[in-house]
């Protein structure tokens, strides 16, 4: 979860995500791989964007409560 959100906050950049997390590009490749294969559909699509960036607000404000 911590690389999407930290992707999802650097505009779905890999490069800049990978310079945030202090790993390789080709890493966060990888991983996001691994998250669009379990998600089942294109995260970086606005439509999912939305998505998954209101699930995140929602868990935080949740974690607030």
């Amino acid at each position: 979860m911590a690389v999407l959100e930290s992707f999802m906050a650097n505009e779905c950049l890999v490069t800049q995500t990978a310079d945030d997390m202090f790993f390789h590009r080709n890493t966060i490749k990888y991983k996001l791989a691994a998250i669009r294969d379990i998600l089942g559909y294109d995260i970086t699509l606005n439509e999912n964007r939305f998505r998954i960036m209101m699930a995140f607000y929602l868990m935080r404000i949740r974690k607030n409560l």
